[in-house]
């Protein structure tokens, strides 16, 4: 049985934003206040499910500059 709560919804828009900026698990782990693993485990999960590239609030994207691949 996991230990740790799950991960929230906020919390995989902010891997994905993290991501698409090309930031490193190890750094978006000590921002989201998560362990590595932790951060390195549903990266991988949305890489596979097609879903790390569904950045949130287009407009927020926008004003930060990330470009959607």
């Amino acid at each position: 049985m996991a230990k740790g709560k799950l991960i929230t919804e906020f919390e995989k828009d902010v891997i994905r934003m993290a991501v698409a900026l090309g930031h490193k698990d190890r750094e978006i782990a000590e921002f989201m206040g998560r362990s590595r693993p932790v951060v390195a485990i549903w990266r991988g999960r949305m890489e596979k499910d097609g879903t790390i590239h569904d950045l949130p609030f287009e407009f927020v994207a926008d004003m930060i500059k990330i470009d959607p691949k």
